[in-house]
């Protein structure tokens, strides 16, 4: 975790410095030190797997992206899908009781993915329908994450993470036309502490503690 800030912060000072090369390999490397930081040799090795690749792909798209921009967005969105599907693949092995097929689920579905297609158009509109594919990922990526809201920490990290990976990519495309490096820091910003906050759910380590509401009613123990 150390190695992971200490990175991120020389990361955020290399955003106000142009033409620093040696950051374009630096980015990609700490996703693999969050994977090292979330590795366990006692996890069976199809879920170690599982949660490398979403990371492996994010360092390649890192290293595309930073290197040459978005000529080759097309290949960029396919590693964003791929990624989406590592996600979903996870989230589902991790879900106790499957969801029961019922019009409120398909209802509930609905809503996410319209959602999901309003925000994408209002933010890209409707220049590249890929953008589109990669918005009913994502909705599927939050509706699987809403499938556990039985253990409220996991939950509130898991959606907070999502969301700022989301905040991520919606400022990198913001950074396509205007390269301040204030607007590089957001992004990598968000990028990095997404990651942190969902993989780390994502492999149940716990970094935002559940507390009860002040406003339900406790019980207290007799003496």
């Amino acid at each position: 975790m150390l190695v992971f800030i200490i990175l991120l912060l020389i990361d955020l000072y290399t955003c106000t410095l142009p033409g620093q090369e040696y950051s374009i390999w630096l980015r990609p490397l700490q996703m693999q030190v969050l994977f090292l930081w979330i590795y366990q040799k006692k996890r069976p090795f199809i879920d170690n797997f599982l949660l490398f690749c979403p990371l492996f792909l994010t360092s390649i798209f890192e290293h595309i992206f930073y290197s040459t921009g978005f000529v080759n967005e097309n290949i960029l969105l396919m590693l964003l899908f791929l990624k989406n599907i590592f996600f979903i693949i996870i989230l589902y092995r991790n879900l106790n009781v499957k969801p029961k097929i019922s019009k409120r689920l398909y209802r509930w579905i609905f809503n996410y993915f319209i959602a999901a297609l309003i925000f994408c158009y209002f933010v890209v509109g409707n220049d590249n329908w890929l953008y589109f594919v990669g918005a009913t990922l994502s909705a599927a990526v939050l509706f699987f994450i809403s499938l556990r809201a039985t253990n409220v920490g996991y939950f509130r990290q898991l959606y907070l993470g999502y969301a700022l990976i989301v905040l991520a990519m919606i400022f990198g495309k913001i950074l396509q036309f205007d390269p301040r490096w204030f607007i590089e820091a957001i992004t990598r910003i968000s990028l990095n502490f997404g990651h942190l906050l969902f993989v780390a759910g994502l492999a149940k380590i716990k970094l935002i503690s559940e507390q009860a509401n002040i406003s339900e009613p406790q019980t207290v123990k007799k003496q």
